[in-house]
């Protein structure tokens, strides 16, 4: 997979999710410099590869996904209003790794491993809370050197 195939993976699968939310990506740093944010938010942070031969000397690309889904908090929040936004941005983690799974079910080769949903409360420039969705896809390399 392409760089920007991986990126419109992840994309469908958000435009996928039962509750609407808005996306982009790129450093993290510019999800802070966006103004006026429609939430839920998700944010994938720009993506890492590494790559490798098989035995039968076939690449094979590890792309290191990192996505933010977020909604807007309040500094004063009590842990019952931030664990309630916790819970309703991991439901949405929890539906984008079912959509994804789905997804990659008809690509041959392809896999999602090393999941992990992890909460934060008050980050980021707007004050919001929710999880950071990590997984590792697993693809062939499609570059064709002909």
């Amino acid at each position: 997979m392409k760089r920007r195939e991986v990126k419109a993976f992840i994309e469908s699968g958000i435009k996928a999710l039962s509750e609407t939310a808005a996306f982009n990506t790129g450093k993290l740093d510019e999800f802070n410099r966006q103004p006026d944010k429609r939430y839920p938010f998700c944010w994938l942070d720009s993506i890492g590869v590494k790559s490798e031969l098989t035995v039968n000397y076939m690449p094979v690309d590890d792309w290191e996904i990192s996505i933010y889904i977020v909604k807007q908090d309040a500094l004063g929040s009590a842990p019952e209003e931030y664990e309630e936004i916790i819970d309703q941005c991991d439901e949405l983690a929890q539906q984008l790794i079912y959509q994804l799974n789905n997804q990659i079910s008809g690509y041959k080769l392809a896999t999602l491993k090393g999941i992990t949903r992890t909460p934060f409360v008050k980050k980021l420039a707007d004050c919001t809370t929710g999880v950071n969705l990590t997984l590792t896809l697993t693809a062939p390399d499609t570059t064709n050197n002909c």
